[in-house]
């Protein structure tokens, strides 16, 4: 019995990564050590792994998983509680009460301190002082966004992207957003609209409970925001409004239980998916799908001078752009959907 050639390869890939960087960086040989890199150490371990027994390959992986755990730490790293290999700090940490464990955190290794949770390594800013020199003094340096599994599912891109892409496209949204009326009385006539509607449908479904009510107001307030986002709102039994509701839902929920691969990458390899890895795929993909109709829809009717709501505007700032290196492409367009439809409950 030996480990599935997916499941090799990337932890192959992985150690061998991180094995050239860690050299590199730990010990400043990278020049030094020629034509042994990632490629090298990758066919080397593959020959390994492919010649030993299950039990073997399992324990020369953990081996040198906790070896390069040792070998990874940066320099100059703030003061940090007790770790262990591929877990990290997260035995110490009640998270039952996690903002008392960071708290205490805090006062025994100072108001800048560090803690690995799983492979994850976080640092804790924990006063007002640190914080503000962080995020406001030096918010250029600090204004990335982590590596994480929803940046990886939406590749970077849209409302998950970094530096002058996501400024450009927070600035457009904002920008958009309230010239379609968003925090100005003009968004009141489809306030006004849509709460005429909703007390329609609730007249037809009374008595009504609660789960009805709120499913309702729900309803009112997605319409709203499609409102902006398509143009137009939809009839509250319309197949696809509601299947848009079904896939925000989802998303949502995927959000939640998938979060756990930011700290334990490997998770997604788990049988039966409990950690919503290709549920996630799914749900992305179709929300995809959908977005991407309705963008194909506005496109094929497009006018210049008839800009109408958030997919014609976005089309229009393309159509400006042209053929030129810009942040407003396709690929962004599909992706900064989610920042309007979060609202979509």
């Amino acid at each position: 019995m030996y480990i599935d050639e997916v499941t090799l390869s990337f932890i192959i890939t992985e150690i061998s990564r991180l094995t050239f960087w860690n050299f590199n960086y730990n010990f400043n040989i990278g020049p030094r050590i020629g034509s042994c890199n990632t490629f090298t150490i990758r066919m080397t371990l593959t020959s390994w792994l492919q010649e030993t027994e299950y039990h073997h390959q399992v324990a020369l992986v953990l081996i040198l998983l906790a070896s390069l755990w040792l070998l990874k730490r940066p320099r100059n790293l703030p003061p940090d509680p007790p770790a262990l290999p591929i877990v990290g700090s997260l035995p110490f940490i009640n998270m039952n009460d996690p903002l008392n464990t960071f708290s205490r955190l805090a006062k025994n290794y100072g108001a800048v301190c560090s803690v690995y949770l799983g492979s994850r390594l976080v640092v804790l800013l924990s006063s007002y002082d640190v914080i503000k020199e962080a995020f406001v003094r030096n918010g250029e340096i600090f204004s990335d966004r982590p590596r994480s599994f929803r940046k990886e599912l939406y590749r970077n891109k849209g409302f998950l992207s970094n530096g002058q892409e996501w400024k450009d496209q927070r600035r457009f949204t904002l920008t958009t957003l309230k010239d379609l009326g968003l925090g100005k009385i003009s968004l009141e006539d489809k306030i006004i609209e849509e709460i005429e509607a909703l007390l329609t449908v609730m007249q037809k479904k009374l008595p009504c409970s609660s789960s009805d009510v709120h499913s309702l107001t729900a309803t009112a307030t997605s319409n709203i925001i499609c409102s902006m986002a398509f143009g137009s709102r939809f009839e509250y039994h319309d197949k696809e409004f509601k299947k848009l509701q079904a896939l925000m839902d989802i998303f949502f929920i995927n959000s939640t239980v998938s979060a756990a691969l930011d700290f334990f990458p490997l998770l997604r390899y788990l049988p039966g998916d409990p950690f919503n890895y290709y549920a996630s795929l799914r749900n992305v993909a179709e929300l995809n799908a959908f977005i991407g109709e309705a963008i194909r829809e506005h496109r094929d009717h497009f006018s210049p001078g008839n800009v109408e709501d958030f997919t014609d505007a976005y089309l229009h700032k393309m159509q400006e752009h042209g053929h030129l290196h810009t942040n407003f492409t396709g690929n962004c367009f599909t992706t900064e959907f989610p920042t309007v439809l979060v609202c979509i409950p």
